[in-house]
């Protein structure tokens, strides 16, 4: 069953998927009271899975069946234009005070872990539009993941060619491993393998913020959304929720899966570098890791000179904590803010650098991820 759909076209596999997605937004609004959304996510899913089936059965026909490379590559393009089309119509069926093109940039930026969102405003959606949201750049994340390994890692496209020269003919053997097996093949191993994990460490940081208090459709949220490095929240961040340290502790250990593509496929890696501690992304990470947020802390300490509060150690370590863990959301490109940020701002009298954190987005955005704005 699994080798018949996977010679279908990644674009039609995809539509299929987002259909069955909408009905979770479905049932949540149904379960909230809220009957214009639930139908509006319950009639989309139906139409659109009932044409995804009409045009497969159209498709099933075909006396060429096999996927190739370059069919995949101008599904993802597909995927990342005319997906979001689709994925629009219910969220601007149920917002419906906003126009259709915010509804796609919407949908657009959550797809692409982005973020960006036209909707930040506390109460101007109904949670299951942000669950929606954030189911969107949770799939998301998940194609980037599988794209990267199936898709772009096998020709050389999206940074992997950068690693495919990184040594005299590393690049030629590895296209050989990854031409023994079939493009269709290829995408279904790279989905079975990372789609238990992906699924898996979203549950278990879901779990970790459950404990530390938070609300369990908050913490969905800010799972999915960490996992994706989408930075969408249904409370205007991660800084207002009720987990407090020990959930922002939590997701910090998460944003190590996004310093180095080595945290989640040794596949799309074409030169010898044994262990995550050898790769220079991971390095680079660290070293920014420990140096932006010294700068920054004493940024605010001077700043502190001749206060009186200046030798309250308890402020100088929130500040400290807010400036690591800020720095490492904003170098994962995920975009949550720690509570203890504003703690630092408020220590110092300073504003924010946000150029600072433009250049860590701008850095940390490689494969399988995007800049957070």
């Amino acid at each position: 069953m699994i080798a018949r759909l996977l010679t279908f076209p990644l674009i039609l596999i995809l539509a299929g998927i987002a259909a069955l997605m909408m009905y979770l937004p479905a049932i949540d609004a149904g379960m909230r009271g809220f009957s214009g959304v639930g139908k509006a996510f319950a009639f989309s899913g139906t139409i659109g899975f009932a044409l995804v089936i009409t045009i497969g059965l159209a498709l099933s026909g075909r006396s060429d069946q096999r996927m190739s490379d370059t069919q995949n590559l101008m599904s993802l393009l597909l995927a990342y234009v005319l997906l979001p089309v689709f994925l629009a119509i219910p969220f601007y069926s149920g917002v419906r005070n906003t126009t259709f093109l915010n509804a796609y940039f919407e949908m657009v930026s959550s797809f692409t872990t982005t973020g960006a969102t036209l909707f930040g405003t506390p109460g101007r959606l109904v949670d299951s539009l942000h669950l929606w949201r954030a189911l969107v750049g949770w799939g998301g994340g998940l194609l980037l993941w599988i794209s990267a390994s199936a898709v772009l890692a096998p020709l050389n496209l999206g940074g992997f060619e950068v690693t495919a020269r990184g040594e005299p003919g590393q690049d030629e053997t590895v296209l050989g491993r990854f031409e023994r097996a079939s493009p269709a093949k290829r995408l279904a191993q790279s989905t079975r393998v990372l789609a238990p994990v992906y699924i898996g460490l979203t549950a278990a940081l879901w779990i970790c913020l459950l404990v530390g208090g938070e609300r369990a459709f908050v913490a969905a949220v800010h799972a999915m959304s960490t996992m994706a490095t989408s930075g969408i929240s249904s409370i205007g961040g991660l800084q207002n929720g009720t987990s407090g340290f020990a959930g922002e502790f939590a997701v910090f250990l998460f944003f190590f899966f996004s310093l180095s593509r080595l945290t989640f496929s040794s596949d799309t890696i074409t030169s010898m570098r044994p262990g995550v501690v050898n790769d220079p992304e991971f390095r680079l990470g660290v070293v920014l890791l420990i140096g932006v947020p010294l700068i920054l802390f004493l940024r605010h300490w001077i700043a502190t000179l001749g206060v009186e509060d200046t030798s309250d150690w308890r402020l100088a370590l929130r500040a400290l904590w807010g400036a690591v863990f800020t720095v490492l959301s904003f170098l994962s490109t995920t975009g949550f803010e720690s509570a203890d940020w504003q703690e630092a701002r408020d220590w110092s009298g300073l504003g924010t650098p946000g150029l600072i954190l433009l250049g860590l987005s701008l850095v940390g955005g490689g494969v399988a991820t995007t800049a957070t704005t």
